[in-house]
């Protein structure tokens, strides 16, 4: 018969544990401290003041079917499709 190592199984769980609450931390870390202080690179707040100015919900061009959503999906897609091929 075969015997399982028990401590093998506490020291797997507790790693498992270990590691869950590191990319819970670190999702934590993300959105409120490296998510806002990311607005203010330069690059970026262009783009969300155009989104503040022109009262665009960002969320409902992933969750929805926006006019624009489907137009910029349909224009990628076409550039993806007839792009040039590599000889």
């Amino acid at each position: 018969m075969i015997q399982k190592d028990s401590n093998h199984v506490k020291r797997s769980k507790k790693k498992g544990a270990f590691i869950l609450v590191g990319f819970i931390l670190l999702i934590w870390i993300f959105l409120y401290y490296i998510g806002p202080w990311a607005a203010n690179i330069p690059m970026v707040r262009p783009l969300l003041n155009f989104v503040e100015e022109n009262d665009i919900d960002a969320g409902a061009y992933y969750y929805t079917d926006v006019e624009e959503f489907a137009e910029a999906e349909f224009a990628i897609n076409q550039s993806m499709t007839y792009s040039p091929k590599k000889n």
